[in-house]
Formats: C-alpha cells, sequence, structure tokens
C-alpha cells in the first residue's frame, strides 16, 4: 500500500512521546505492508466524511487517514480526547 503524508501528520508526530513515536513508526510499517485493511488491527471506519476515513488506535492516541485506491493519506495523530474536533 502506498502513503502519503499530510504536514499536519508531521507535525503532530513530533509532538508525540518517544515511545508512542516508535510505536506510531511499526504502525506505519505495517500499514505500507498490507493489501487491505482488513489485514490491521485496532482499525475502525468513520462516518461523517465524503472521502473513506480511518483511525488507527494506537495507546491514547488515534492516526487518523483517508484510504482511497490503495493509497492511505495520514492527515493527524492526536489524542483520543482530541482527535474528533479536527478529524474527519
Amino acid at each position: 500500500m502506498k502513503i502519503e503524508i499530510r504536514s499536519s501528520f508531521v507535525r503532530d508526530a513530533k509532538k508525540l512521546p518517544l515511545n508512542n513515536q516508535k510505536k506510531l513508526a511499526q504502525a506505519i510499517q505495517d500499514i505500507e505492508k498490507v493489501d487491505s485493511l482488513t489485514a490491521l488491527r485496532n482499525i475502525k471506519q468513520m462516518k461523517g466524511s465524503s472521502k473513506p476515513a480511518y483511525r488507527l488506535r494506537i495507546e491514547d492516541y488515534r492516526l487518523c487517514f483517508y484510504y482511497l485506491e490503495n493509497t492511505a493519506e495520514l492527515i493527524r495523530i492526536l489524542p483520543r480526547k482530541t482527535v474528533y474536533r479536527y478529524f474527519p
């Protein structure tokens, strides 16, 4: 699967604690390796967006992305309590 990264995602990722940054790197590698999203654990499709929006749980953080034509566009990674204000 192809990965595209937005600048908002990079900005959010830099603010993560170090142990969560390592888990994030592993999650991105896992997303790249799979052929379909059903192979991933802790993933859910989100409602309320014109694009197919998904979120992946990484402890108390949520990795939010759009998935179109075998491409995952990483948008935000934020704490659970605030992520739904900004995504989708």
